[in-house]
């Protein structure tokens, strides 16, 4: 059985407003906990813009091939991106992508974006390929014993979960991740 896979969150929305350096900066100052488990954090170089970006995925790519490692980056909030350097910051990541294709031994590294977005926005230079590697998963709506399975989780008793389900659902109307924030702040 190899190592677990090490996962990385980044909600791109806690880097709003922030000059082109410092979103770069910021950004590895969320990676890097996780990258220390692939190698030290000053060994990996620091990104300031899209050509230090593309440098720092490279990096994480040959570091998690020598450790045989699988890393997972979920960026959330990813429409909240600036449009300033979306292109570059996407065209690094498609040019990730590309490489897994022609190089079988490049599939240590992926990303996950959630959030709401057009795919087709991500890349604004029309010299760029567009990002058009995406996988769409829309998620329903949760309907009242969906809830309820959710609220169990807390382990109260079972009269307690039925009127926590049945308050959450009123609340949130099903929506998956209103459902869940509830149960995970409760």
């Amino acid at each position: 059985i190899g190592k677990p896979p090490i996962q990385i969150h980044v909600s791109i929305q806690r880097l709003v407003g922030l000059t082109e350096a410092d979103w770069y900066g910021s950004l590895f100052r969320f990676l890097q906990d996780k990258l220390a488990l692939l190698a030290p954090v000053d060994s990996f170089p620091l990104p300031t813009d899209g050509l230090t970006w593309g440098n720092l995925l490279t990096s994480i790519e040959e570091r998690a091939r020598a450790e045989n490692r699988q890393v997972l980056v979920i960026l959330d909030n990813i429409g909240a991106i600036s449009t300033q350097w979306s292109t570059a910051f996407f065209a690094n990541i498609r040019y990730l992508y590309d490489e897994q294709a022609n190089k079988r031994y490049l599939k240590q590294v992926t990303f996950v974006m959630v959030g709401t977005f057009d795919h087709r926005a991500l890349i604004k230079d029309g010299t760029s390929s567009p990002f058009v590697v995406s996988n769409w998963l829309s998620l329903a709506d949760f309907d009242m014993p969906q809830t309820k399975q959710l609220v169990a989780y807390l382990r109260l008793p079972e009269e307690q979960t039925s009127a926590l389900a049945e308050r959450i659902f009123y609340w949130t109307d099903g929506q998956p991740y209103l459902n869940q924030y509830l149960c995970r702040t409760l």
